[in-house]
This record gives structure tokens, C-alpha cells and sequence, in this order.
């Protein structure tokens, strides 16, 4: 089938998968039911094989969802995709389903992509967010109005955010550890339990030792500095991977060698420092009908090479030390194995075919 795919970057949102090859390409494969191939068309088209996405070799991070981004090394943005409430930041609603860039800077460092909104930051640590005001952190008259803000908007003067991630709500987290949340907390996604809708930041807790974040539709999690792992919100399908409460921040286990986090449709995957990959939640091994959810952290298999994880829906990525792109989950989104088998282990993602 050809040698293993070795890529760069790679982000699924479940319905379809963006790859950044190593040498700077980008590709996609999974369902066209949100544009997102990225060819004009809107279908529920299907593809077990990457295509490329344009002639470009200048891509540097790519994010999939609706709509989905990626930004180049020159530092301009570029998004396709779903854009009913703004969250292009094209200056109008009108979904795209081709690559479009997003105005005219040239000095975007990273993005990611809500259900209703887009947050970004810029290389001089400002944040930026366009899409739905009700979700943006950008205070009460935004949401009250019910607008939308459909091209880029300063939502933070602040320059000290280290990392951030967004669904229907965002965390972010500061240089000094603090932790900071906004938009929907009906799951208590926040770790502030009561707060419901919040249309200003509030800070989650006290804490100052919060190092890197996820989140999903409907929880969050987070590493602090020591390397230990929280979550917190909805603890359905086992997505806490701990007992207790989900209305606070909960430490899964006692291991304190956490590096890397994905969140996931109920279900999370996370990376070891000893370079082990871990998931739990909703089909977090793709167990199909004899296993649909594992309550505590499950190693899919004993390799210790892996470097990098991501997820969406039920569908888990991890890259190994040498950059060979491996996946495992449902069915049509796996290229190559164009089977309607979910795959229960990492399997290699061959290129080319």
C-alpha cells in the first residue's frame, strides 16, 4: 500500500480529517457534509483517499471543523466552510467551500475553530474572535443584540495568553498558569458551577499552575505545570475518565506525566511524557458494539514512540517520533481501509496508495 503517511499536522472534526504532509502540502479525507474538501461543493461525499487540497507547500497549522483554517508561513490565514453566524471572518454569512483568506494580515500565529465562533491570536499575543457575539467573551451588549461579528475583532489587549481552545465554550490559559473561560457553561464546562452563559471572561478558580487545555461540546480538561490531569463537565460515556463530580476540575489518577490533550465528542485522548497514548470516553478505542465506552484511561496499544494526538467525533490520530501518521475509530474516515469496520488499534495511514 505504499509508505505510511508522515506529516506535520493533522486535526479532525470528525466528519472529515486536514493533514499538513512534511512537506508543507495539505490534504483532507473523511465526509464533504461541511465543505470541508474545500473543492466548492457542499456533499455528503465521501473519501477513504486524501486528495490535495490546492498546489501550495507553504502551510504551517491547519485546524478542521465548521468551518475549517489553516495558516500559512507567511502568517496569512485562510478558512472554508460553514458560515451562518460569521465564524469565517469574511465579512458576510454566506458558507464558502473554497480557500478563502481572512482579510489581509500577514501576522496570525494560531486558531481554532468553535460550533458558532472562531478565536485567534495573533504573534504579538493578542486574541481575536469573530462569529456568533453571544460566544466571544466580548460582553453583554454583543450578546443582547444577538450579533454577529463577522470579520476579525480585538476580544483581548491582553499579550500574555499561552493556549487556548474553543467549542461552545473557550479556555484559555495565561504565561502566568491562570486559567480563564467564556460563552456556554449549561455542562459546567467552566468548573464554575452555576455560571450558565457567560458573555464576559471569568477566571476558573484560583489556581495558577494550568499549563496547556481542550474542549469538547460538552466538557474540558486541562494539564498543570506538574504534569498532572483535570476534567471537569459532562461526565457522560465515561468522557471524565475518573469518578466524581464534573462540576469542578477532578484529577484523572495520580499520574503527573501528562504532556498532551484532545478532547473529542464524550471522549478524550491524551499523551504521556514516556511517549504512551491513553484514551477514554465514547469509542476512545474504537470498540464498536461490544465496548462503547471505557470509564478510565485504556492504552489502544503498548507502542511508546507516539508525539503528537488528535480527535473529533470517534475518530483518534496519534503521529509517531519518526512522523508517520496512524489512526483508529469509525469507519469511512480511516483513507485506505475503505471498509465500514471501525478500526480498535492504531493502524498506519498508508500515502500513497
Amino acid at each position: 500500500m505504499g509508505n505510511t503517511m508522515k506529516v506535520r499536522e493533522i486535526s479532525t472534526s470528525g466528519s472529515h480529517t486536514l493533514a499538513i504532509q512534511t512537506d508543507g502540502t495539505l490534504w483532507v479525507w473523511g465526509n464533504n457534509s461541511s465543505g470541508g474538501f474545500a473543492n466548492g461543493v457542499k456533499n455528503g461525499s465521501q473519501l477513504s483517499t486524501p486528495i490535495q487540497i490546492g498546489l501550495d507547500n507553504d502551510w504551517k497549522l491547519v485546524v478542521a471543523g465548521s468551518p475549517s483554517f489553516a495558516i500559512k508561513n507567511n502568517g496569512t490565514l485562510w478558512g472554508w466552510g460553514q458560515n451562518n453566524n460569521g465564524q469565517l471572518g469574511i465579512g458576510n454569512q454566506t458558507d464558502t467551500y473554497v480557500l478563502t483568506q481572512i482579510g489581509t494580515d500577514s501576522d496570525w500565529k494560531t486558531v481554532d475553530s468553535g460550533s458558532n465562533m472562531t478565536i485567534a491570536q495573533k504573534t504579538d499575543g493578542t486574541l481575536w474572535g469573530w462569529g456568533s457575539g453571544t460566544s466571544l467573551g466580548m460582553g453583554t451588549q454583543f450578546a443582547l443584540d444577538n450579533q454577529n461579528v463577522l470579520t476579525p475583532f480585538l476580544i483581548s489587549t491582553d499579550t500574555d495568553w499561552k493556549q487556548f481552545s474553543a467549542n461552545l465554550h473557550v479556555l484559555a490559559v495565561k504565561n502566568n498558569g491562570e486559567l480563564w473561560a467564556w460563552g456556554n457553561d449549561l455542562l459546567d464546562v467552566f468548573g464554575n458551577p452555576g455560571q450558565l452563559i457567560t458573555h464576559d471572561r471569568v477566571r476558573v478558580g484560583t489556581d495558577s499552575d494550568w499549563s496547556q487545555v481542550a474542549v469538547s461540546q460538552g466538557m474540558s480538561m486541562a494539564i498543570k505545570s506538574n504534569g498532572a490531569l483535570y476534567t471537569w463537565g459532562s461526565g457522560q460515556m465515561g468522557s471524565l475518565g475518573r469518578a466524581g463530580s464534573g462540576d469542578t476540575p477532578g484529577q484523572v489518577g495520580t499520574d503527573s506525566n501528562w504532556i498532551s490533550i484532545a478532547a473529542g465528542y464524550y471522549s478524550c485522548l491524551a499523551l504521556k511524557s514516556d511517549g504512551s497514548v491513553w484514551a477514554w470516553g465514547l469509542r476512545a478505542n474504537g470498540g464498536g458494539a461490544n465496548n462503547l465506552y471505557d470509564a478510565a484511561p485504556v492504552q489502544p496499544n503498548t507502542d511508546t514512540h507516539w508525539t503528537k494526538v488528535a480527535m473529533g467525533g470517534g475518530l483518534c490520530y496519534v503521529v509517531k517520533s519518526d512522523q508517520a501518521l496512524y489512526g483508529w475509530g469509525a469507519r469511512y474516515h480511516l483513507f485506505g481501509y475503505a471498509n465500514d469496520r471501525p478500526a480498535d488499534n492504531p493502524v498506519p495511514m498508508h500515502w500513497p496508495l
